[in-house]
């Protein structure tokens, strides 16, 4: 992985945008170091990928805690969210 640059113009040109995909066979590493499928993530349903850059954060913080404010709303459609 490279570096994400702090000029956040720069940082967005590869985003993906709304409605695009992200590739299925992307893989992450969990908080215990385990590699984790997005491909079977999805096995049990829709996913939110929400992608932050840390704790210390204080933006990342304020999305990280309106998405555990939605997450009912989010269950109750079938979806779970992940943080990476």
């Amino acid at each position: 992985l490279k570096p994400v640059p702090n000029d956040p113009s720069v940082a967005l040109e590869g985003a993906k945008r709304k409605g695009e995909k992200v590739p299925t066979d992307l893989k992450l590493t969990n908080a215990k170091g385990e590699a984790v499928a997005l491909a079977d993530l999805l096995k049990d349903g829709p996913v939110v990928l929400v992608f932050y850059r840390g704790s210390w954060c204080p933006v990342c913080q304020g999305s990280l805690k309106k998405f555990e404010q939605a997450s009912s709303e989010i269950e109750a459609a079938g979806g779970r969210v992940f943080a990476v």
